[in-house]
């Protein structure tokens, strides 16, 4: 209770000086007579002109971008397979419907050197012993009674394994894509209105490995008449 009325009084006190000095310094008073050393102020720049440069040449180039899309019939936007889920949730909110089409970006990571296969086991197996007599080393057969030659994470080694073995005298012998990894996902849209334009302009800003472009419209899947 002592300090809740020491609290008071210092306050009460406190405004009572500052009433005194008002009335003090007189209500016609120019207030920048109470500046100090008023020469040393001095106007600073709010924002580095780098960062404002930099700023303003993003904010015309989504601009420019702005108004190269919405002259297609169709957009598309491509992105990483990480930024995917981003997208498709903030397109769900705008209720898009059959308007809006996904396809995945797959990328071959693997190829193989191969024999199709032949019609029997022992006919595999024949392949087999006339491939090692021609010094074909790396041979493996499959389950469906193909020969796999070997398989290489890029075309140009495969290319170089397959003149090899043809060289070797391996007939049949060719070269395919063994597995692919999903790296991206396009998005495309239909009569893209200024709403739609202005999110995607938005999106392509935060994702820099994007693609946003205009685009032609597939045409549409013909459907079997109804009988």
């Amino acid at each position: 209770m002592r300090f809740a009325f020491f609290l008071l009084l210092v306050i009460n006190a406190a405004l009572g000086v500052h009433i005194w000095l008002s009335h003090a310094r007189g209500a016609d008073e120019d207030p920048r007579k109470r500046e100090i050393n008023p020469d040393a102020m001095k106007v600073v720049a709010i924002a580095d002109p780098k960062v404002a440069a930099s700023t303003a040449a993003r904010v015309n180039a989504a601009k420019q971008l702005a108004e190269s899309v919405a002259a297609g019939a169709c957009i598309e936007f491509s992105v990483k397979s990480a930024d995917a889920e981003k997208v498709q949730k903030s397109l769900a909110e705008l209720n898009l419907g059959d308007r809006l089409t996904e396809r995945k970006l797959e990328e071959v990571n693997r190829w193989w050197v191969f024999i199709p296969p032949a019609n029997t086991r022992a006919a595999a197996d024949s392949q087999i012993t006339s491939l090692k007599r021609q010094g074909v080393k790396d041979i493996s057969l499959q389950a469906d009674n193909g020969i796999s030659l070997g398989v290489f994470s890029s075309e140009e080694a495969a290319a170089k394994v397959l003149s090899e073995v043809q060289g070797k005298g391996a007939k049949g012998a060719q070269k395919a894509p063994r597995a692919s990894q999903v790296t991206g996902q396009i998005f495309t849209v239909r009569e893209p209105d200024t709403a739609l334009v202005a999110r995607f302009t938005l999106l392509s800003a935060d994702m820099p490995d994007s693609t946003l472009k205009a685009a032609a419209c597939a045409a549409p899947s013909s459907q079997p008449a109804k009988s």
